[in-house]
Order: structure tokens, then C-alpha cells, then sequence
């Protein structure tokens, strides 16, 4: 039993597309369980499956070819058979919409908590980013205080050291020019030779 691809079988039974073409396949297995058969889960719920079996092709289209040769009933009026018929086909379509719903609901749902998490994780990680940000900033601010403090002193002692080389200075040049006046021997020299000669 060969798969074929509903995609490429849907034109070739005159359905205006493949949801149409399930459309038939759900009003085929309600037909089989009014002859007392249970149907596959491809004629319950079509939609799940994107293969049609060959077999199921041509069940489908000789049910197809059996109600255009069906004669038409001349008893009835139109709008009798359509009140008649309507409501199994709108069961069998609600049946089968009414899946397909729940189906979109669940795929919203999960695409609903994918998005969700990834807008919690951004937020997140934008919150965390801003808290390192400002405390790097904070770490840049004291840092800049610090050295600049720091720098204020070491400036400051500078002036100081300055201060301090230009008193020693002057008082080594006080102190050099008093120990020089005292060690000044000439006076004794000529009083020595003074003496010595008399």
C-alpha cells in the first residue's frame, strides 16, 4: 500500500484543498461506523497525517463517483434532504473543528511559553546588566575619588619637601658661613708670630 501526499492528491479529486479533502475522509469513517466498521485514526482525525494510503484514494473517490451516480430523490424537496442531512455533517464538522481547535490551542499554548520565557529571560538579563553597570560605574566614581585624593596629598608633601629643602639649604649656608667665621685661625697666627719674635 503506497503513501501519497495529500498535497499532491487533493486537485486530482476535485477538492478545492487538502482541509477539504479531510473534510471527506472525517464524513468517510462516519459512513463506515453506520455499517458497523470502526475506521483508522487517518479517517478520524486526517488532519494529523500529511500521506493519504493509495487504497484510501480509491475508496474515497468510489464513494465520490457513487453519490454523483446516486439518482436524485424526487420525493423530497431540496430543503427537506438538506435539513435532514445537515445536522450528521455539522456534527461530523464540528467534531472535527472542534480538534482542530484544540490542536491550535495547544500549539498557542507552548508558543505562548516559549515567548514567555524569552521575554523573562531578556528582562532579566537587562535588569542584571543595568545592576553591574551601576556598580561599575559606582567602582569607577570611587576610584576616581581615591586617586584623586591621594594624589591631592602626595602633591601636598611635595610642597612640603620643597619647603623643607629650601630651609635646610639656607640654614646649612648660615651654619657653614658661622663654622668658617670660627675657624678663622688668622688672628692667632699673627699673634703667635708676634710673640715668637719679640
Amino acid at each position: 500500500m503506497a503513501q501519497l501526499a495529500k498535497s499532491n492528491v487533493f486537485s486530482s479529486l476535485n477538492f478545492g484543498s487538502v482541509d477539504d479533502m479531510n473534510f471527506a475522509l472525517v464524513e468517510l469513517g462516519d459512513h463506515i461506523k453506520q455499517n458497523g466498521e470502526e475506521p483508522g485514526d487517518e479517517l478520524v482525525n486526517p488532519d494529523k497525517y500529511e500521506e493519504i494510503d493509495s487504497t484510501l484514494v480509491k475508496l474515497l473517490r468510489d464513494k465520490m463517483q457513487q453519490a454523483l451516480d446516486r439518482p436524485a430523490l424526487t420525493e423530497q424537496k431540496p430543503e427537506a434532504a438538506l435539513t435532514e442531512q445537515s445536522p450528521q455533517v455539522l456534527a461530523t464538522n464540528e467534531e472535527y473543528n472542534r480538534d482542530r481547535l484544540s490542536g491550535l490551542t495547544n500549539v498557542l499554548t507552548q508558543l505562548g511559553f516559549e515567548i514567555g520565557m524569552m521575554v523573562g529571560t531578556a528582562l532579566s538579563e537587562e535588569k542584571w546588566d543595568a545592576i553591574e553597570e551601576a556598580y561599575e560605574q559606582n567602582d569607577q566614581r570611587r576610584l576616581t575619588e581615591f586617586v584623586k585624593s591621594h594624589q591631592t596629598e602626595f602633591e601636598s608633601v611635595e610642597v612640603m619637601l620643597a619647603s623643607l629643602d629650601s630651609k635646610r639649604a639656607s640654614r646649612r649656608a648660615g651654619t657653614l658661613g658661622k663654622l668658617n667665621e670660627l675657624g678663622d685661625l688668622g688672628n692667632l697666627r699673627d699673634r703667635r708670630t708676634k710673640v715668637l719674635t719679640r
